[in-house]
């Protein structure tokens, strides 16, 4: 995944392979599995023998006083949730520029659920999950 030979990353000083946005967290949750020796995981992005960094989600084991970490690259996943957050964000601008709003039937709970948009163009003030019956109850007999 990274591209080192093992002899590259065996018994050398790992901080150097850390994106420096992340070598505080590395070392915070570092310390903290040698101090309680427990098992812990943390991501961070790791800098590839090609120069690029990748995020690995890293699982760090303690035994005596050697630390063993493994880990997986998560970058697809956090390119996903990024590109999921960036479309949340673009969606709730359009919602909140053209005064509009959406809702969405879950049927797994049987609930009514509308946007921030949507409760702001019927006046409500919180944030509410009726359920289909409750909405149909609430609709005058003469539109049902």
């Amino acid at each position: 995944v990274l591209g080192y030979h093992p002899e590259e990353v065996t018994n050398v000083e790992l901080c150097q392979f850390f994106h420096p946005e992340d070598l505080d967290t590395a070392r915070e949750v570092t310390a903290k599995a040698k101090a309680e020796r427990s098992n812990q995981v943390f991501s961070s992005r790791i800098l590839t023998k090609g120069g690029a960094f990748v995020w690995i989600e890293w699982h760090i084991n303690f035994i005596g006083e050697r630390f063993f970490l493994t880990g997986r690259n998560i970058s697809k996943f956090k390119e996903e949730v990024a590109r999921i957050a960036y479309k949340n964000e673009l969606y709730n601008f359009g919602e909140k520029s053209t005064l509009s709003g959406v809702w969405s039937i879950n049927p797994q709970t049987n609930q009514l659920l509308v946007s921030e948009g949507f409760r702001n163009i019927f006046g409500c003030k919180q944030t509410v999950t009726p359920t289909i019956e409750q909405v149909v109850q609430g609709i005058s007999l003469e539109f049902r």
